[in-house]
């Protein structure tokens, strides 16, 4: 949307595609992809918590899955998004 911050589009979009509510920690490492059209994507990332709402199926999301991170990795299939995990699993690590 026009003048929002990445923050609050990736805020929006995780309410958007599931209908859950969260807080924003950390940013994470930022994934660059060649889309299913051939065009490179950029994704910026954050460490969220759940605050509130429901998950809802939907077009976009048929699953939610709550996995401890150090096995969010064994079920990822794309090499960026692992790289993405790798970097919260530190984070988690550090915090605690």
């Amino acid at each position: 949307m026009p003048g929002e911050s990445a923050l609050d589009c990736a805020l929006r979009e995780v309410y958007e595609e599931t209908g859950l509510v969260c807080v924003a920690g950390e940013e994470l490492p930022t994934a660059m992809y060649r889309g299913r059209k051939g065009r490179v994507r950029k994704v910026r990332y954050w460490s969220m918590q759940v605050q509130d709402g429901t998950f809802r199926k939907n077009d976009e999301v048929d699953e939610v899955r709550w996995l401890r991170v150090d096995q969010a990795t064994e079920v990822l299939t794309y090499e960026h998004d692992v790289l993405v995990i790798g970097a919260l699993r530190v984070l988690c690590a550090a915090s605690a």
